[in-house]
């Protein structure tokens, strides 16, 4: 595999993460009108969040993931024409 058609391939969880959680939070708190309690991983402590909030994880996940996956496939194509 194209080491460049990797690293691309390893931006979609960092840029997920990135975007996701940061407009998690401000949507959560301006937004958030319905609340849970979930627990982080390996940590008995609760956290409460909003279904709205993780919404907006969730979206701005398959928004990244779809834009990123097109220039990987663009990139996949011209690879693969050239053998």
């Amino acid at each position: 595999m194209d080491k460049k058609l990797l690293s691309d391939l390893l931006f979609i969880p960092v840029m997920t993460t990135g975007i996701g959680d940061g407009l998690a939070e401000p949507v959560g708190i301006a937004w958030g009108k319905h609340k849970y309690k979930t627990r982080g991983l390996c940590s008995p402590k609760l956290y409460t969040r909003s279904y709205e909030g993780s919404f907006t994880v969730y979206i701005s996940c398959v928004i990244t993931t779809a834009a990123v996956y097109s220039t990987v496939r663009e990139r996949a194509a011209i690879l693969s024409a050239r053998s």
